[in-house]
């Protein structure tokens, strides 16, 4: 989530918003940059970076469908270089690289002009943009691995599950048990199929599980836009990139892996390492060595104690890499992606000693390669 005019767009061509240009153009950005070691510059699971990085985005127009004028349908061009090593044998363009392109990069144009999404039928008193924002990503997980071109489906478990869902309410209500606090209320409807059911004719209960772990706490778990408290957070960031980064970054991580129905978590190491950080600034600075340049600074404090140790008493080498690998990226991500592709990111982790117990930040800026 960039800040907000700083992606370079004046390349792509189109009749859609600069928003949602922006949106299209981060998402190769990020799947360009995901899967790269910020202590050391290199790639791993380097078939999907190396041709994603290797990608134009060129135009993203809504147009009358040919068959269908009354209706609209999403236009979304790349180019891209192929190369050797994107080749087969005969050397013309490996199935491989063209389906990762089809499958990837072409359901981008599945994403919805901001205002377009028909929330008419979903209730609540959360703002139309949470709205959207909730049945938007519904509407993603029932329709990321589906190939449009072909009509393959990948994944299809959660794909036919979200496609069944219907949002049907979104609201921020007082708790039951402490009404001065508030809480969040999302409500959807499906139709359970038999393809859904177990053996003795109920609801299977990995459908369940994943219904209540996949789907509702995603939505419980994002804030109103307002209500994210920043008031610790320094910087000259604005107040939108701040909540950003620590409402859908860090405490998103700090809970996504939390059964709601419970409150026990599974996949707890990321939890409990998310869960105590604190993020002090958010800030866009000068680059050093070139003061004509922005980059993005982004400070994350947290306590290291005994379980966060290893034998010789020190940080576990496992912590630090999750903190370099996990979090220090993402916040880069949603900084400034149009810059990923000319710049590694260098990361110091200084460790300050409190007392009995040690405070490491987190400090992260972008190098020139």
């Amino acid at each position: 989530m960039p800040e907000g005019g700083d992606t370079d767009i004046s390349q792509v061509e189109g009749n859609t918003s600069p928003e949602i240009k922006r949106a299209v153009l981060g998402r190769v950005q990020y799947l360009a940059a995901r899967h790269v070691t910020q202590s050391t510059g290199e790639q791993f699971g380097t078939f999907e970076n190396k041709i994603a990085s290797r990608l134009r985005l060129t135009e993203v127009s809504m147009l009358p469908k040919a068959e269908e004028p009354e209706k609209l349908e999403g236009r979304v061009v790349f180019e891209v270089i192929a190369d050797g090593e994107m080749a087969n044998r005969v050397g013309t363009l490996h199935g491989g690289t063209a389906a990762m392109l089809i499958d990837e990069h072409v359901s981008s144009h599945m994403m919805p002009e901001s205002g377009d999404t028909d929330i008419s039928q979903v209730e609540g008193n959360a703002s139309p943009e949470m709205k959207r924002e909730l049945l938007g990503w519904v509407q993603y997980l029932a329709t990321r691995r589906v190939t449009q071109s072909i009509g393959d489906q990948f994944g299809a478990f959660e794909n036919k599950i979200a496609s069944r869902l219907r949002l049907t309410e979104v609201s921020i209500l007082p708790k039951a048990e402490e009404p001065e606090k508030l809480e969040g209320r999302v409500v959807f409807e499906y139709e359970a199929l038999l393809e859904m059911a177990n053996h003795i004719g109920t609801l299977y209960g990995g459908v369940a599980a994943m219904l209540i772990d996949q789907h509702v706490s995603s939505t419980h778990m994002m804030p109103e836009s307002g209500d994210t408290d920043i008031s610790q957070v320094e910087g000259n960031a604005s107040p939108e990139l701040k909540r950003a980064m620590l409402g859908g970054t860090v405490q998103y991580l700090a809970t996504r892996h939390v059964t709601q129905s419970t409150g026990e978590q599974f996949g707890a190491f990321e939890n409990k390492i998310a869960s105590r950080l604190q993020v002090t600034e958010v800030s866009i600075l000068p680059k050093a060595e070139e003061p004509e340049k922005l980059e993005g600074r982004v400070v994350v404090e947290v306590i290291a104690d005994g379980e966060m140790a290893n034998h010789v008493g020190t940080l576990h080498g496992g912590v630090a890499a999750m903190l370099i690998d996990m979090h220090v990226p993402s916040t880069h991500v949603r900084l400034q992606p149009e810059l990923i592709s000319r710049y590694a990111a260098v990361h110091r982790c200084p460790f300050i000693f409190l007392g009995s117990r040690q405070a490491v930040v987190a400090q992260s800026a972008y190098r020139n390669l």
